[in-house]
Parts: structure tokens; sequence; C-alpha cells
């Protein structure tokens, strides 16, 4: 979903449906588990003001995505970003999830000069393992959770099939040198999508999972129209991706419901899902260990538009809904100062109950 996620990142710079079901839930204590929010700004509010609101809430992780091009362009490297992190996020308090894309989930994120390389030849591998060294001379001060090594990949790899066994020789060598720079137990994970992870690309995802420490999850319970599932199938979906792998802890990187008409949804349809999520967490507290909610706010109707035609789907056939999808997944709303939607505050609860 992320197309524009970094932009927009950059351009930043209670009991709700409480049925006896609920009432009769235990919450589990919050053990070694972390929670994360993608921060988006409402339209007159800072970043630090945003910032201030997540620490309220309690989450501890920011997840960040840097894609290969921001940090090596046409003229060489630019460590503005990275030197941002270092000193920004260690001193707000929160350790940072970071992606860095050599797939930016459905395009390739190479240098000018290596964009038409396969990912498995000996100058990208050399080159990614330079970017790398430059991040860690970069960012000493970063208090870093684990590291992602693309975003949705299975979104290009699937139409370029014959790019799933480079990617992975990319990758498996992106694992060792991370592992070489911050440490033998710093995890590293790939982010895939739910739909290509349980069905579609199950075998090749498996395979490119081979060395991973982590399963990396973006997940969004649509169906293919981008209306949505009920809240309460998130059980089943999840469970599918747990019994898949059950030697490394899944890490739902991403995670969102929308809340717009057009989408079947409502507010109260994604207190729900978080309500759910949270009870599937609970079952399965050692197998899922981070949980990141996306966005803190709606999007504009500009950014939404970017996204659509970035994606190249500006005649979908269920292009409203589409919308609907990229626009509302927000926590609050986006106009003016925003207002809490009936999500935030479930999210609240659900964080407070178990001790965040």
């Amino acid at each position: 979903m992320k197309i524009m996620k970094i932009t927009i990142w950059l351009l930043a710079f209670a009991g709700i449906l409480a049925g006896c079901e609920e009432d009769q839930r235990q919450p589990v204590a919050r053990g070694n588990r972390k929670a994360g929010i993608h921060i988006t700004q409402a339209q007159n509010n800072s970043y630090a003001e945003e910032i201030d609101r997540v620490k309220e809430l309690g989450a501890e992780v920011i997840p960040l995505t840097l894609p290969w091009t921001f940090m090596e362009t046409g003229s060489g490297f630019d460590k503005t970003f990275p030197e941002l992190i270092n000193s920004y996020y260690p001193a707000q308090g929160f350790t940072v999830s970071l992606n860095i894309t050599p797939i930016y989930a459905v395009s390739r994120s190479l240098p000018p000069d290596l964009i038409d390389k396969p990912f498995n030849d000996p100058m990208v591998i050399t080159r990614f393992k330079a970017l790398l060294d430059s991040l860690h001379k970069w960012m000493p001060d970063a208090n870093i959770n684990n590291f992602v090594l693309g975003l949705e990949v299975d979104n290009y790899l699937s139409s370029h099939p014959q790019e799933w066994l480079q990617y992975k020789a990319l990758y498996d060598s992106g694992i060792v040198h991370v592992k070489k720079l911050w440490g033998a137990s710093m995890p590293v994970g790939v982010e895939t999508t739910w739909g290509y992870t349980v069905y579609t690309n199950k075998d090749e995802i498996l395979e490119l999972n081979e060395n991973s420490d982590l399963m990396v999850l973006s997940y969004y319970p649509n169906e293919s129209d981008f209306t949505v599932k009920a809240p309460s199938r998130v059980h089943e979906d999840i469970e599918m991706v747990l019994d898949l792998y059950p030697e490394i802890p899944t890490f739902i990187v991403e995670t969102g419901y929308q809340t717009s008409t057009a989408c079947n949804s409502s507010e109260e349809k994604q207190a729900q899902f978080i309500r759910e999520m949270f009870a599937l967490w609970d079952k399965h507290p050692e197998r899922i260990n981070f949980m990141g909610f996306l966005w803190l706010t709606d999007l504009s109707d500009q950014v939404t538009e970017q996204y659509v035609n970035d994606y190249g789907l500006t005649n979908f056939p269920h292009l409203e809904a589409f919308r609907g999808y990229l626009q509302t997944t927000g926590l609050r709303t986006w106009a003016n100062n925003g207002t809490d939607k009936k999500g935030y505050a479930q999210l609240e609860q659900e964080l407070q109950r178990r001790g965040w």
C-alpha cells in the first residue's frame, strides 16, 4: 500500500461495541511484544504533535522506509535522511524498524546505473553492501529494532517470475551483511503481502524466507474488489501464515482497516478489526512479535490520487473502493487538526489493557 509512504513521511518532518464476548476476554500482558504506528499528519498538525500522540498511545517502534534511490542517486550518496533518523528518533525515545528497499512494492528501487541489471549481478550485490556500510556509519546512535530488505516485494516479483531467485541472492547476501555490521542478533526479514504469501506465490515466498529471522507481513483484510472482510476473519487469515512459518516469528509490519462506505466499511468495523487483532495477538503472543498499525491519520485527496497513479490503476474497475482503501485506513481524520476515529480509541484501550 505504500508507494508514497516515504514521501508522506518526508513531508511530515471507551468501550466501543463492548458486547459480552469482549467482556469475557482476558487480555494477555504485553510481555515481549512491540507495537508501532506509521505516522502521517493531519492537515494542520506538525510531525512533533503527531509523534507526541504516538507516545501517549504507548507504541515504541516507528516503521520507516528508505528506498535505495533516496540514498544513492546518480550523483552519489545522500546521507540526509539517515542522519535525521540517527538524531531525531533516539531523542524521542523510539526504536525504528528500517525497511531498505531494492524493491519498492510494484517497482525496482535501484540507482540509475544499476536499474537494468539483475538483482544477483555482482555489482548490484557489492553496491547494496556498500549502502549498508554507509548506513552503519551514518546511524551510530539509532536504536534499530530490525531490518526489512524490500517492501511488498511480491507485488513486483509476481509480475517478473524469473527474478525471484535473483532477488533471493541479493536478499540473502544482505542478511549476512546486516548481521556483520549490526551483530548476529539483529533480526532481518523481507516484506510480502498476505494474498501472495498464502496463495499466489506461497512456494516462492517460503523459499525467499529460507534464511529470514522474521516472516514480515503486510496485512489488510480486503476482498479482491477492496471491500472489507468481516473483522472476525483476521484469525483465520493470520493463522494461515503462522502455520506456514512455525519456526520464525511473524512480524506484521503494517496492518489497517479502512472506514470508507465505498468499501462497505465504517468506523465501527475498524474498531472491531482492532479488537480482533488484539484477541488474535493474545492467542499467539510468542508467535507474533510486532504489529504496526497504518496510518495514524487519513490521507489527503492529493496523496490518494498520487497512489492511484503510481499503482497505474486509474482505470481499475473498483476504483472508488480502491481510493477509499487508500485514503481512510487512518485512525484519525485528516482535515484541519484531525479527529479521533472509533478505531483510535479502541487501539488506545487495547494497548492500555495489556500494559503499554
